[in-house]
């Protein structure tokens, strides 16, 4: 089946554009990265639910489980990162050298995989053993 694909990827790309350019003028070039991220959420969605009208997938009970756990996670996981990303910004902006910027970045970027990590860990969406399983893979 071709044709579903198909049609979540346009929904996906309608979506990147919509949120990118009614986001640009407010914030910037961060429009980019959101209209992606909204993308992808909205590609995710519609192949999920194309799957399960056709009945080819059914989450198990551990899914139903752990998914509100890792979404959770995940929003806290980018809150901190937005607290982090305010508290770094004298050191993010274009006046300071590039290697301050580059390290400040860098920061925030494994803060926010040690976050995330911690809080899939705390809210039993993930134990250590599955992180490290995964990211292997």
């Amino acid at each position: 089946d071709m044709k579903g694909p198909i049609i979540a990827a346009l929904l996906g790309m309608a979506t990147n554009v919509i949120v990118a350019l009614t986001l640009f003028p407010h914030m910037g070039s961060v429009a980019a990265a959101i209209g992606v991220s909204a993308s992808a959420v909205v590609n995710a969605l519609a192949l999920y639910v194309m799957l399960l009208r056709r009945g080819l997938f059914r989450p198990g009970k551990l899914a139903k489980l752990r998914l509100p756990r890792v979404l959770l996670a995940s929003a806290l996981t980018g809150i901190a990162i937005w607290l982090l990303d305010e508290t770094l910004r004298p050191w993010l902006k274009g006046n300071n050298p590039a290697l301050i910027r580059i390290a400040a970045l860098g920061f925030i970027c494994c803060a926010g995989v040690v976050i995330q990590v911690m809080l899939a860990h705390v809210f039993k969406a993930a134990d250590f053993s599955q992180i490290r399983a995964g990211m292997r893979r």
